[in-house]
């Protein structure tokens, strides 16, 4: 099938409005897979988004797609994707620097989670599990140090996933090992917190000095081998 003929059996009507964009995403697709119905179709919703909340929805499904279908090889292509769209749609996972200064920023923090967690194509348990980290150890920066700054990093190397860094110049923590021992309470849950935040990432450090502040780092992998299906045109 042409890609004329794939859009305008996709869409119902001729070629739409938003083909250009449609066509480079179709266009890079079809150079690493045998593009299929739903990667068109993903494909073509993105390029018709008309609001940041429905392309940021579209492009997750395509991030997420790509990932089902192709594995690691999925990082690449999304970086493809976004230099034949002038980055329009910032498909593959990027840093990023949100701000930590008021109850907002949970929701800022979280949301960037969770859209980092689409574009390495995170299961939807590990996607929940990020983004409850992000939240909590925002709110923890909230309650003791009240401002501070959250740091996604993106790992494309040997190890494929983000590390979250979360720093604050608050009163720090006197002892860490208590934290985690399971003996330390707080009114505002922070040794609850911390634990349960381990407890769900694949690595979590603490280093705190008292007086100076706290730099908390989790780790989320994403798994990287190769896809063992892909659906048929």
């Amino acid at each position: 099938m042409t890609l004329d003929k794939a859009l305008v059996s996709l869409t119902g009507v001729g070629v739409p409005p938003f083909s250009l964009d449609g066509r480079r995403l179709v266009s890079v697709l079809e150079r690493h897979t045998p593009v299929n119905g739903q990667l068109r179709q993903a494909a073509l919703t993105l390029a018709g988004a008309s609001s940041s909340a429905s392309v940021e929805a579209a492009a997750a499904v395509l991030a997420r797609s790509l990932w089902l279908f192709l594995g690691a090889q999925a990082l690449p292509v999304l970086t493809e994707l976004d230099e034949a769209t002038q980055g329009a749609y910032q498909l593959s996972p990027r840093n990023q620097a949100v701000p930590i200064v008021e109850q907002s920023s949970l929701v800022r923090v979280r949301n960037a989670a969770m859209a980092l967690s689409d574009r390495f194509g995170f299961r939807p348990m590990q996607r929940t599990r990020f983004a409850t980290v992000a939240s909590e150890l925002t709110r923890n920066v909230l309650a003791y140090a009240g401002h501070g700054e959250a740091l996604f990093t993106v790992l494309t190397g040997a190890r494929l996933g983000v590390t979250l860094t979360v720093v604050d110049s608050g009163p720090g923590i006197a002892d860490v090992e208590l934290v985690f021992s399971g003996d330390y309470r707080s009114k505002t849950g922070l040794g609850m917190g911390l634990r349960g935040a381990r407890a769900v990432s694949d690595e979590l450090t603490v280093e705190s000095t008292p007086g100076q502040g706290t730099v908390v780092t989790a780790t989320f992998l994403c798994a990287s081998g190769p896809s063992q299906r892909l659906a048929a045109p």
